[in-house]
């Protein structure tokens, strides 16, 4: 049980963290991204009307 959990402490300390952030960053500007492009598509809908 230890060995796991110091290999999976292992990955996250080596260069994988360096992926493991730049996952975490491309995900919080999708989620910015579609939150701006849902504001977009409700205030036109609201012009159409």
């Amino acid at each position: 049980m230890a060995n796991c959990v110091f290999y999976i402490i292992g990955a996250i300390l080596s260069l994988n963290m360096i992926t493991f952030i730049s996952w975490l960053v491309c995900g919080i500007l999708l989620i910015k991204i579609n939150r701006q492009n849902k504001g977009v598509t409700d205030s036109e809908t609201h012009l159409v009307d």
